[in-house]
């Protein structure tokens, strides 16, 4: 896979993608591996996932306005 591959999938800036990718190869996780015009992204470590995102109770209140596992069709009382 190439950087170029990495922006486009995650939306996000190249430089972005570039620092976090850099810091994964200081640790250790990969390598880059510049080649032309394309750099790619070569993986030294097979003993983990990516899992994505995780999203906190404060976005998903944000964003949807209510907490998660209610349920919109709730009547109350009065009709139970």
């Amino acid at each position: 896979m190439t950087v170029a591959d990495l922006v486009f999938e995650l939306h996000l800036p190249k430089a972005r993608v570039l620092r976090t990718l850099k810091g994964m190869e200081s640790r250790g996780f990969l390598t880059l591996e510049p080649s032309g015009e394309k750099t790619f992204v070569r993986l030294i470590r097979l003993d983990y996932q990516f899992v994505g995102r995780q999203v906190t109770q404060r976005r998903r209140l944000k964003t949807t306005g209510r907490k998660e596992g209610k349920s919109d069709d709730y009547e109350g009382p009065m009709f139970g």
